[in-house]
Order: structure tokens, then C-alpha cells, then sequence
């Protein structure tokens, strides 16, 4: 598999800059100094780059991209990509199926099974908080960008759509579209698309998987989302302690179907000011901190470092809420 963990590929690149004979305190432990902060780690809500660092080292999705790819794919909760050749998408790109691995356990017990799947996707449209990331899967598989409509009222019939979108067919899971979506694989990259446990879920508060009841569990008022801040995913690491505004913990799922990570324990600590962030860089406090621009000139100046800058997928916008 050559999908890289967030921390295992930033903690590569920091020993690189480091050099090979530099000492490393505490080389079981990866720290990351970072000033963002995070507000939910519910995969149908978080909608940020602090969010998604946290929930993709946690929790899974069908697919991921290969390498630095966009348009390629490799399996992760799912047996294997799906494509025309293989039959896992149809002629007309309306309907995917992909097959669902075994043998995959959760933080919490468990194993995973396509009615999980099934339930993942559902919920987290029924979901559909203002504000979230929940437009992406909606336009895919409803037609439609949101549950609401412009006066924040439930569509009719968007529960419905959205109970039909997806089903489970014995070991594969099956999407149906309105209509050809090609962006649909890369959404299924995002932390938006990850798989959580079903009986889990239902018992800590969220949708109970009936879908006459999914009005109820619409559009919950930021904070009040019942995995905000727990989580049960199946991914290399799990949440061993969060403390707002001054650390995140990872500790290996040693459970993990995947090859073990390295790194037993990795820590994301809150670090406001840059001049403290730059002191842990220089004084192997950290492994990794968080730079904005301004400050790089600084990074380049310390002694003993090699710089590798690499390429970097981003977008950079402007919005302007006017009436013209």
C-alpha cells in the first residue's frame, strides 16, 4: 500500500532536513507544533486542514490517492478500485461498486462490514451541518448541494434520495448517481467519505439508522455533533487524549490490518507564538512545526538544517459577498 500517514511522511522529511547523525529525543514519539486549533473531529463535519490532519490518521475512506497522484487510486477499505474494466463502475458512469475488505477492525472492537459503509455515507449526508463538508457527497449522489433549501427548509424527498443512493450487496457496497460524476473518486479521498461503525455510532447519539427519523438528526448546531470530539475509526492511530488548546495525542492502533506504523505516539501540541514554535525546531523539542511564509527566510537561516522544498497542492481564493 503506498498511501503515506500524514506524521510518518512529515516526520521522513524533518529527519532528512536534520541530517543522519543528528540526535533524536524520544525517536518512539513524533511532536508537531502547530497554532491551528480544532473544533470537531466527526468526519460528516470537520471542514478544515487542523480536522482532517487528526481524522486521517484515525478513520479510513473506501480509496485514497496514490502517491502525489490526483487521478490515479489505491484501496483502502475497499478491496480494490473500482473501474470500467474491471466492472466496478458502469458504461453509462452512473453506478460504482466496490468491494468491501475483511478482516478490518475498529479502535473500539468490532469488525468492519458494508452495512457500516452504507450507514457511514448515509448518515453523514443526513447529517449535513451548515457550513460542512457534506455538499460534495450530496451533489454526487442527490443531485442536489445540500439537504436545504435557500430558506434552510428540508428538500422533500431528499431523506429518500438519499436512502436509495446507497446500498449493500452482499461483500460490495453500490452507489447509485442521478447522473455521471466524475469528480466522485477524489471526494471519495476525503476525510468526509470516512467509514465509521455503525452500532457504535447509533449508541453514542447519532442517526439511528432509520430514515424516517433522519430530519431529526439534520444540521446539528456546531459542537452538538455526538462524535465531536471521540472517534472510532480504523485507521493506524487512535485518539488517546485531547485536550483543547494545548495537545492532541495519537497512540498506535496496534490493531491495525495495514503495515504497523513506526511511530508509537504522536503528539500535535498548541503552540501560538512563531518565536516559541522556531525554538522547539532548533532545539529538537519538535519535530516538525507549522510555518507561514514570512517566517521561512528564518527556517533557511538555521544552521544545520537542509532545506527540501517540494511541490505543494493548493488553492488560493477571494471571496466577495457583495450585491452587484
Amino acid at each position: 500500500m503506498k498511501r503515506l500517514l500524514f506524521f510518518l511522511s512529515c516526520l521522513a522529511m524533518v529527519l532528512y532536513a536534520v541530517g543522519a547523525q543528528a540526535e533524536v529525543k524520544n525517536p518512539d514519539t513524533f511532536v508537531l507544533a502547530d497554532y491551528r486549533t480544532v473544533q470537531t473531529i466527526d468526519p460528516a463535519a470537520s471542514y478544515d486542514v487542523a480536522g482532517s490532519m487528526r481524522i486521517w490518521n484515525m478513520y479510513e475512506t473506501l480509496i485514497f490517492f496514490d502517491g502525489s497522484s490526483t487521478e490515479r487510486f489505491v484501496p483502502l477499505l475497499a478491496a480494490e478500485v473500482p473501474t470500467v474494466e474491471n466492472g466496478g463502475i458502469s458504461a453509462d458512469g452512473k453506478t460504482y461498486t466496490f468491494k468491501i475488505r475483511t478482516g478490518v477492525k475498529y479502535h473500539a472492537g468490532g469488525e468492519l462490514t458494508p452495512e457500516d459503509v452504507v450507514y457511514s455515507f448515509k448518515r453523514h449526508m443526513i447529517l449535513d451541518q451548515d457550513g460542512g463538508p457534506m455538499w460534495m457527497l450530496l451533489e454526487a449522489l442527490t443531485g442536489n448541494g445540500s439537504t436545504r433549501d435557500k430558506d434552510g427548509k428540508i428538500i422533500p424527498g431528499v431523506f429518500d434520495t438519499i436512502d436509495r443512493a446507497v446500498e449493500a450487496k452482499g461483500n460490495t457496497v453500490v452507489f447509485h448517481l442521478p447522473k455521471p460524476y466524475p469528480p466522485l473518486m477524489s471526494i471519495l479521498c476525503y476525510t468526509a467519505a470516512s467509514v465509521v461503525d455503525k452500532e457504535w455510532c447509533i449508541a453514542k447519539g447519532c442517526w439511528d439508522g432509520n430514515i424516517q427519523n433522519a430530519a431529526k438528526y439534520n444540521n446539528p448546531a456546531p459542537g452538538h455533533e455526538p462524535l465531536q470530539k471521540i472517534e472510532n475509526g480504523t485507521g493506524p492511530y487512535q485518539l488517546k487524549q485531547w485536550e483543547p488548546a494545548k495537545q492532541f495525542i495519537f497512540e498506535r492502533f496496534e490493531g491495525y490490518w495495514g503495515p504497523r506504523p513506526k511511530i508509537k505516539t504522536a503528539i500535535v501540541k498548541y503552540v501560538k507564538e512563531w518565536s516559541t514554535r522556531k525554538l522547539m525546531l532548533q532545539n529538537g523539542d519538535a519535530d516538525r512545526v507549522v510555518v507561514d511564509t514570512p517566517y521561512v527566510p528564518e527556517v533557511k537561516a538555521m544552521k544545520g538544517l537542509n532545506i527540501h522544498e517540494v511541490p505543494q497542492l493548493g488553492f488560493t481564493a477571494g471571496m466577495f459577498c457583495r450585491k452587484i
